[in-house]
């Protein structure tokens, strides 16, 4: 399990530890380095996934990155122009240190890949078992799906979720702990996806099927065409099958899991995810949701997961300075929050103090 990642000189991140632990989240404003750190892993993913022989690392294209040019990722105050990723992992730390290339390119180049307990690191000593990541941008409602002929994934943006469901719902078997609380014993994997899609969206009933003729996944929602049922559905569903299918140690990435749900819909969503990572999969989140953060405080009281075992990053820049600090806020027993730093989800509270001061005004100009 990852316990914590280093960055320096990448975007926003000029020399910032994030802590980790078997559920993190990552909150805070727009554009102040949230993805940054989800960007920083997948690079490090890269670099192991890359040939021996290679040393450039795509910034675009694999697992969806968009980052552009080398230059448009140093940071602005960065002293030169390398970066390095320090990932500690199971009583390891594993570094990844990438130069510029000479020329203004879309890729960074592999200068040094290093550990503790090996002074080079031997390609695959460093592995994200089964790494699934959901991008924020995941598919949208619709009838037919693209299928695959490999391994339980249901990719970055949820595209084969309907093939994965179709293919191997009826015959994967889930380990008790992600099961719906007190109804393990139909263990199937759509029996499964059908009990969480239903407490996160009440009265949803999923049908998936394949065509191996025309290679196409394809499902209904109520016995409805998706287009007709809205974008919550298309965007739960991934969810809900990649935290059911991924193995114990193997990490899921998952960035706004709160996108087209109901407030209700969001805590539950949160619940689910907190329940998956107390089963044994490291879960990391990007998330501007309280109430994904309630849901998973109430998981903790539900004994889904151990508080101690839930960290909350929250990302914040000081104007106007733009200088960025990130808050590391844990849980105690009572799972009330460590600390509560200023602009971390008030706005609520803000907005009705200041519904307050206007009708005052009014009620006294009157």
């Amino acid at each position: 399990m990852i316990s914590s990642v280093h960055i320096q000189n990448f975007k926003a991140l000029l020399n910032h530890t994030i802590s980790f632990k078997a559920l993190t989240v990552l909150a805070g404003a727009n554009s102040v380095g949230k993805s940054s750190v989800i960007q920083c892993l997948l690079l490090a993913k890269i670099s192991e996934d890359t040939t021996v022989n290679s040393t450039q690392i795509p910034l675009n294209g694999e697992y969806l990155l968009s980052l552009g040019s080398a230059k448009k990722i140093i940071s602005d105050d960065a002293e030169n122009e390398e970066i390095k990723i320090s990932i500690v992992k199971d009583n390891d730390s594993f570094q990844y240190i990438y130069n510029l290339p000479p020329q203004n390119e879309r890729f960074l180049i592999l200068q040094e890949r290093n550990s503790i307990q090996n002074e080079r690191i031997r390609m695959g000593v460093f592995e994200f078992t089964q790494l699934q990541y959901l991008n924020a941008e995941r598919i949208g409602p619709r009838v037919r799906h693209e299928m695959k002929n490999y391994d339980l994934n249901v990719g970055f943006q949820g595209e084969y979720a309907i093939d994965v469901l179709a293919k191997y719902g009826g015959i994967h078997r889930l380990d008790e702990h992600k099961c719906f609380p007190n109804d393990a014993e139909n263990n199937k994997l759509s029996y499964q996806v059908q009990k969480w899609m239903n407490f996160v969206l009440p009265g949803v009933e999923i049908n998936a099927n394949v065509h191996d003729d025309v290679d196409v996944a394809e499902m209904s929602v109520n016995h409805r065409t998706p287009p007709n049922v809205g974008f919550g559905i298309s965007y739960v569903l991934p969810i809900i099958v990649a935290g059911l299918i991924a193995e114990e140690d193997s990490i899921l990435i998952v960035e706004n899991p709160e996108a087209h749900l109901h407030p209700s819909g969001q805590s539950k969503m949160g619940q689910f995810l907190a329940k998956m990572a107390g089963a044994g999969i490291q879960i990391v989140v990007e998330t501007h949701s309280e109430h994904i953060i309630n849901g998973m405080r109430l998981a903790s009281l539900y004994d889904y997961i151990p508080h101690n075992e839930v960290i909350i990053n929250f990302f914040h820049q000081n104007l106007p300075s733009k200088e960025l600090k990130i808050q590391a806020i844990s849980l105690n027993e009572s799972v009330d929050l460590s600390k509560w730093p200023p602009h971390f989800f008030d706005q609520t509270q803000r907005d009705f103090a200041e519904m307050m001061r206007i009708k005052q005004s009014r009620r006294n100009g009157s």
